[in-house]
């Protein structure tokens, strides 16, 4: 099960990584705007592969719950302790009955205009995969006008004076 889920944590530099997977969509949607804003480089402990999957889960729900002519913008901030990594869209937005229950396994929100698509897994997945490196996932939502994943996480100080 999810929950036995083991994370390898090792050191990485996170915007290389984030640019890394945003090149991976570019790349796989052409035609969609696909836009990356980062700060300057910033050392995290992660699992490469976990928090890979987290963040491709994240730009896959937001390509997929987007009008194909709005732009999805993936940022990459940092202040002196926490790093953040934002996902977000101008989509149709996520009502607030359905903003408190999206994280939930299988959850999926309504679509009427088409019909679901996968399990409702990743957004479940995407939030356990954060919290077992000891960060956040939250979701910020207004329907009509898009919705913002932030994935927060402590930076690595190598030398825990700084």
């Amino acid at each position: 099960s999810i929950d036995q889920l083991q994370i390898d944590l090792t050191e990485h530099e996170l915007t290389q990584l984030v640019a890394g997977v945003v090149a991976e969509f570019q790349a796989l949607y052409p035609h969609r705007q696909i836009g990356f804003k980062t700060c300057e480089p910033v050392q995290v402990q992660l699992d490469e592969v976990r928090f890979r999957q987290a963040l491709i889960n994240l730009i896959t729900n937001a390509i997929k719950h987007t009008p194909y002519d709005t732009e999805v913008t993936i940022k990459v901030e940092a202040d002196h302790e926490i790093v953040s990594v934002s996902v977000k869209d101008n989509g149709p937005g996520i009502a607030p009955t359905d903003l408190e229950k999206i994280f939930e396994p299988y959850y999926q929100v309504e679509d009427h205009e088409k019909r679901k698509e996968g399990l409702g897994l990743g957004l479940f997945i995407a939030q356990t995969i954060v919290s077992k490196h000891k960060g956040k996932l939250a979701a910020v939502s207004q329907v009509g006008e898009g919705t913002e994943f932030t994935v927060t996480l402590k930076k690595f100080l190598a030398d825990p004076k700084q």
